[in-house]
């Protein structure tokens, strides 16, 4: 699995070189950011899924495990740049009730980092 990582002062973005979301992916996602915990407790992470444009069932349970890991660390998860058909998966297994999704990575960055005057400022654009 491959995946573009890239460190910030207060966050990780992940970008994920594969085209179906499927259990392995997840698993293995979920692997990576486990590393990213346990290097610094309070870790956020940005998803960036602009290359993966399927998903499958069997991605639901670790993709919910991830965001209760990463809440447990006190950390923040957001996932960006969902293509369509991803996002209407997430839609179908309801996970956009409990996973932070932004439209950009200025809005994700915005989220990870609790900014609040510029997520206002994103939502007075729209």
């Amino acid at each position: 699995m491959k995946f573009a990582i890239e460190l910030e002062p207060t966050y990780t973005v992940i970008a994920p070189d594969v085209d179906l979301m499927d259990k392995e992916f997840a698993e293995a996602l979920f692997a990576k950011i486990k590393e990213g915990l346990e290097a610094n407790a309070h870790q956020s992470f940005i998803i960036d899924l602009g290359a993966v444009h399927q998903m499958v069932n069997e991605s639901v349970h670790p993709l919910l495990c991830i965001q209760e890991a990463v809440e447990a660390a006190e950390g923040n998860l957001v996932f960006t740049n969902v293509q369509e058909l991803v996002l209407q998966k997430i839609k179908q297994e309801r996970l956009h009730l409990s996973l932070q999704m932004a439209t950009s990575m200025r809005e994700a960055v915005a989220l990870v980092n609790n900014d609040e005057q510029m997520a206002r400022g994103l939502l007075n654009e729209m």
